[in-house]
Protein backbone atom coordinates (compact mmCIF):
# COMPACT_ATOMS: atom_id res chain seq x y z
CA UNK A 1 0.00 0.00 0.00
CA UNK A 2 2.65 2.55 0.84
CA UNK A 3 4.73 1.76 -1.85
CA UNK A 4 1.86 2.25 -4.26
CA UNK A 5 0.96 5.40 -2.72
CA UNK A 6 4.66 6.58 -3.08
CA UNK A 7 4.33 5.40 -6.89
CA UNK A 8 1.93 7.84 -7.18
CA UNK A 9 3.43 10.70 -5.54
CA UNK A 10 6.22 10.32 -8.29
CA UNK A 11 4.06 10.14 -11.23
CA UNK A 12 1.96 13.00 -9.91
CA UNK A 13 4.91 14.83 -9.10
CA UNK A 14 6.95 13.74 -12.79
CA UNK A 15 3.24 14.88 -14.21
CA UNK A 16 3.34 18.41 -12.69
CA UNK A 17 6.92 18.62 -13.83
CA UNK A 18 6.03 17.87 -17.61
CA UNK A 19 3.16 20.36 -16.71
CA UNK A 20 6.04 23.41 -16.51
CA UNK A 21 7.91 22.17 -19.54
CA UNK A 22 4.68 22.52 -21.46
CA UNK A 23 4.20 26.11 -19.67
CA UNK A 24 7.93 27.25 -20.33
CA UNK A 25 7.47 25.72 -24.67
CA UNK A 26 3.90 28.33 -24.28
CA UNK A 27 5.83 31.00 -22.88
CA UNK A 28 8.82 30.90 -24.91
CA UNK A 29 7.43 30.47 -28.55
CA UNK A 30 5.66 33.19 -28.82
CA UNK A 31 9.21 35.38 -28.23
CA UNK A 32 10.97 32.92 -30.91
CA UNK A 33 7.82 33.95 -33.39
CA UNK A 34 8.19 37.64 -33.10
CA UNK A 35 11.76 37.49 -33.48
CA UNK A 36 11.13 34.83 -36.50
CA UNK A 37 8.44 37.14 -38.04
CA UNK A 38 10.03 40.45 -37.78
CA UNK A 39 13.68 39.40 -38.53
CA UNK A 40 12.79 37.56 -41.46
CA UNK A 41 10.16 40.16 -42.97
CA UNK A 42 13.73 42.33 -42.28
CA UNK A 43 16.04 40.38 -44.14
CA UNK A 44 13.25 40.19 -47.37
CA UNK A 45 12.60 43.76 -47.22
CA UNK A 46 16.35 44.04 -47.24
CA UNK A 47 17.23 42.05 -50.71
CA UNK A 48 14.17 43.29 -52.23
CA UNK A 49 15.42 47.12 -52.05
CA UNK A 50 19.09 46.24 -52.32
CA UNK A 51 20.45 49.67 -52.75
CA UNK A 52 23.88 48.17 -53.79
CA UNK A 53 22.56 45.95 -55.67
CA UNK A 54 24.82 43.28 -53.61
CA UNK A 55 22.33 40.56 -53.44
CA UNK A 56 22.06 39.96 -57.43
CA UNK A 57 23.91 36.51 -57.14
CA UNK A 58 21.98 33.18 -57.68
CA UNK A 59 22.94 32.35 -54.21
CA UNK A 60 20.93 35.21 -52.71
CA UNK A 61 17.79 32.98 -54.12
CA UNK A 62 18.73 29.96 -51.63
CA UNK A 63 18.40 33.03 -48.49
CA UNK A 64 14.98 34.27 -50.04
CA UNK A 65 14.05 30.57 -49.68
CA UNK A 66 15.40 29.87 -46.29
CA UNK A 67 13.70 33.61 -44.96
CA UNK A 68 10.29 32.33 -46.41
CA UNK A 69 10.60 29.05 -44.88
CA UNK A 70 11.14 30.10 -41.61
CA UNK A 71 8.82 33.23 -41.58
CA UNK A 72 5.90 31.00 -42.14
CA UNK A 73 7.18 28.97 -39.28
CA UNK A 74 7.02 31.67 -37.20
CA UNK A 75 3.94 32.78 -38.82
CA UNK A 76 1.73 29.81 -38.56
CA UNK A 77 3.40 26.55 -36.40
CA UNK A 78 5.14 28.49 -33.62
CA UNK A 79 1.43 30.27 -32.39
CA UNK A 80 0.02 27.83 -32.68
CA UNK A 81 2.58 25.06 -30.76
CA UNK A 82 2.25 28.16 -28.35
CA UNK A 83 -1.82 28.41 -27.77
CA UNK A 84 -1.87 24.21 -27.70
CA UNK A 85 1.28 24.38 -25.00
CA UNK A 86 -0.82 26.65 -23.27
CA UNK A 87 -3.40 25.23 -22.69
CA UNK A 88 -2.48 21.59 -21.57
CA UNK A 89 -0.72 23.28 -19.11
CA UNK A 90 -3.94 25.35 -17.89
CA UNK A 91 -5.96 21.89 -17.95
CA UNK A 92 -3.55 19.77 -16.04
CA UNK A 93 -3.30 17.37 -18.78
CA UNK A 94 -6.99 17.10 -19.47
CA UNK A 95 -8.62 17.32 -22.76
CA UNK A 96 -8.34 20.09 -24.36
CA UNK A 97 -10.91 22.11 -27.28
CA UNK A 98 -10.67 20.46 -30.08
CA UNK A 99 -10.10 23.30 -32.34
CA UNK A 100 -6.68 23.77 -30.42
CA UNK A 101 -5.92 20.11 -31.08
CA UNK A 102 -6.88 21.27 -34.86
CA UNK A 103 -5.00 23.99 -34.73
CA UNK A 104 -1.78 22.01 -33.40
CA UNK A 105 -2.29 19.35 -35.80
CA UNK A 106 -2.33 21.51 -38.67
CA UNK A 107 1.15 23.07 -37.01
CA UNK A 108 2.92 20.29 -37.57
CA UNK A 109 1.95 19.85 -40.83
CA UNK A 110 3.29 23.44 -41.60
CA UNK A 111 6.24 22.73 -39.69
CA UNK A 112 6.83 19.31 -41.53
CA UNK A 113 7.28 21.01 -44.86
CA UNK A 114 9.14 24.09 -43.47
CA UNK A 115 11.93 22.68 -41.61
CA UNK A 116 12.46 20.30 -43.90
CA UNK A 117 12.47 22.76 -46.80
CA UNK A 118 15.00 24.82 -44.55
CA UNK A 119 17.24 21.77 -44.22
CA UNK A 120 17.15 21.00 -48.09
CA UNK A 121 17.60 25.01 -48.57
CA UNK A 122 20.76 24.61 -46.33
CA UNK A 123 22.13 21.76 -48.03
CA UNK A 124 21.74 23.49 -51.54
CA UNK A 125 23.59 26.12 -50.29
CA UNK A 126 26.10 23.93 -48.85
CA UNK A 127 26.69 22.44 -52.36
CA UNK A 128 26.52 25.78 -54.44
CA UNK A 129 29.38 27.20 -51.85
CA UNK A 130 31.44 23.88 -52.44
CA UNK A 131 31.67 23.72 -55.68
CA UNK A 132 32.16 28.31 -55.70
CA UNK A 133 35.15 27.13 -53.82
CA UNK A 134 36.20 23.68 -55.32
CA UNK A 135 35.39 24.70 -59.27
CA UNK A 136 35.14 28.57 -59.31
CA UNK A 137 35.58 29.11 -63.06
CA UNK A 138 32.37 26.52 -63.78
CA UNK A 139 30.40 28.19 -60.58
CA UNK A 140 28.74 30.96 -62.84
CA UNK A 141 27.56 28.23 -65.39
CA UNK A 142 25.93 25.60 -63.12
CA UNK A 143 24.57 27.75 -60.58
CA UNK A 144 21.84 29.75 -61.95
CA UNK A 145 18.99 31.98 -60.93
CA UNK A 146 16.34 29.94 -62.89
CA UNK A 147 18.12 26.52 -61.78
CA UNK A 148 18.24 27.40 -58.01
CA UNK A 149 14.46 28.69 -58.47
CA UNK A 150 13.54 25.64 -60.07
CA UNK A 151 15.57 23.26 -56.90
CA UNK A 152 13.80 25.22 -54.77
CA UNK A 153 9.92 24.60 -56.43
CA UNK A 154 10.82 21.06 -56.60
CA UNK A 155 11.89 20.99 -52.89
CA UNK A 156 8.50 23.37 -51.87
CA UNK A 157 6.12 20.69 -53.18
CA UNK A 158 7.44 17.45 -52.18
CA UNK A 159 31.79 50.98 -65.93
CA UNK A 160 35.87 51.04 -66.74
CA UNK A 161 38.42 48.50 -66.12
CA UNK A 162 38.72 49.82 -62.75
CA UNK A 163 35.48 49.80 -62.08
CA UNK A 164 35.00 46.08 -63.36
CA UNK A 165 38.13 45.45 -60.98
CA UNK A 166 36.36 46.92 -57.96
CA UNK A 167 32.71 45.01 -58.74
CA UNK A 168 34.51 41.90 -59.07
CA UNK A 169 36.60 42.57 -55.47
CA UNK A 170 33.15 43.40 -53.77
CA UNK A 171 31.54 39.76 -55.58
CA UNK A 172 35.03 37.98 -54.75
CA UNK A 173 34.40 39.47 -50.67
CA UNK A 174 30.48 38.45 -50.42
CA UNK A 175 31.33 35.40 -52.17
CA UNK A 176 33.76 34.41 -49.20
CA UNK A 177 30.74 35.78 -46.33
CA UNK A 178 28.30 33.33 -48.04
CA UNK A 179 31.17 30.76 -47.05
CA UNK A 180 31.08 31.74 -43.69
CA UNK A 181 27.45 32.08 -43.42
CA UNK A 182 26.85 28.81 -44.81
CA UNK A 183 29.09 27.72 -42.21
CA UNK A 184 27.32 28.78 -39.49
CA UNK A 185 23.62 27.62 -40.83
CA UNK A 186 25.17 24.47 -41.31
CA UNK A 187 26.29 24.47 -37.93
CA UNK A 188 23.03 25.56 -36.24
CA UNK A 189 21.12 22.98 -38.35
CA UNK A 190 23.35 20.08 -37.21
CA UNK A 191 23.15 21.17 -33.20
CA UNK A 192 19.73 21.21 -33.89
CA UNK A 193 18.77 18.42 -35.72
CA UNK A 194 20.90 15.77 -33.83
CA UNK A 195 19.27 15.76 -31.02
CA UNK A 196 15.82 15.62 -32.83
CA UNK A 197 16.65 12.70 -34.64
CA UNK A 198 17.64 10.67 -31.39
CA UNK A 199 14.74 11.54 -29.66
CA UNK A 200 12.53 11.11 -32.29
CA UNK A 201 14.36 7.52 -32.40
CA UNK A 202 13.77 7.22 -28.91
CA UNK A 203 9.81 8.10 -29.25
CA UNK A 204 8.93 5.69 -32.02
CA UNK A 205 10.92 2.39 -31.55
CA UNK A 206 11.82 1.83 -27.81
CA UNK A 207 9.50 0.17 -25.49
CA UNK A 208 9.01 3.01 -22.30
CA UNK A 209 7.22 2.83 -18.85
CA UNK A 210 5.19 5.42 -18.17
CA UNK A 211 7.81 7.67 -16.23
CA UNK A 212 9.70 6.77 -19.32
CA UNK A 213 7.02 8.79 -21.35
CA UNK A 214 7.36 11.51 -19.48
CA UNK A 215 11.05 11.85 -19.63
CA UNK A 216 10.89 11.58 -23.12
CA UNK A 217 7.97 14.40 -23.62
CA UNK A 218 9.79 16.72 -22.05
CA UNK A 219 12.96 15.88 -24.24
CA UNK A 220 10.28 16.87 -27.10
CA UNK A 221 9.19 20.18 -25.84
CA UNK A 222 13.53 20.69 -25.64
CA UNK A 223 13.58 19.31 -28.63
CA UNK A 224 11.30 21.45 -30.30
CA UNK A 225 12.53 24.67 -28.54
CA UNK A 226 16.16 23.73 -30.34
CA UNK A 227 14.05 23.46 -33.72
CA UNK A 228 12.40 27.05 -33.08
CA UNK A 229 15.47 28.58 -31.63
CA UNK A 230 17.70 27.73 -35.11
CA UNK A 231 14.57 29.25 -37.09
CA UNK A 232 14.76 32.06 -35.19
CA UNK A 233 18.32 32.24 -35.31
CA UNK A 234 18.93 32.15 -39.23
CA UNK A 235 17.91 35.55 -39.99
CA UNK A 236 20.65 36.95 -36.81
CA UNK A 237 23.68 34.80 -38.58
CA UNK A 238 22.97 36.90 -42.10
CA UNK A 239 22.83 40.32 -39.37
CA UNK A 240 26.00 39.26 -37.76
CA UNK A 241 28.56 37.69 -41.11
CA UNK A 242 26.86 39.55 -43.67
CA UNK A 243 28.24 43.45 -43.49
CA UNK A 244 26.09 43.89 -46.66
CA UNK A 245 23.49 42.76 -45.40
CA UNK A 246 23.30 45.25 -42.79
CA UNK A 247 24.28 47.91 -45.36
CA UNK A 248 21.08 47.25 -47.43
CA UNK A 249 18.93 47.23 -44.07
CA UNK A 250 20.43 50.45 -43.30
CA UNK A 251 19.69 52.30 -46.60
CA UNK A 252 16.28 50.57 -46.47
CA UNK A 253 15.27 51.94 -43.68
CA UNK A 254 16.79 55.93 -44.21
CA UNK A 255 14.82 55.65 -47.45
CA UNK A 256 11.46 54.64 -46.14
CA UNK A 257 11.71 57.73 -43.77
CA UNK A 258 12.55 59.95 -46.79
CA UNK A 259 9.78 59.17 -48.30
CA UNK A 260 7.59 59.01 -45.28
CA UNK A 261 9.17 62.78 -44.48
CA UNK A 262 8.57 63.87 -47.87
CA UNK A 263 4.55 62.37 -48.35
CA UNK A 264 4.11 63.84 -45.15
CA UNK A 265 5.80 67.57 -46.50
CA UNK A 266 3.37 67.37 -49.73
CA UNK A 267 0.51 66.52 -47.85
CA UNK A 268 1.52 69.70 -45.52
Amino acid sequence: MAANESLSVNFNNLRDLYMKFELAEGICLPVLSVLTVSTNILLLIAIWKDPEKNFRSPTTYFLIGLAIADLLTGMSTEPFFAVYHIMNFQSGGKPIPRVVTKLYNIGQSISTVTISSSYLIILGLSISQYIAIKWPHKYKVLITRNRVIEVQRRRSYRKSDNQKGTVRGKSENLQRQFVIVTFYLAAILLISALPHIAIQFVWLYVALSEEGLYYTFMALRVRDLLLFLKVALDAFIYAWRLPSYRKALKRSINHSRRDSKSSVEVKG
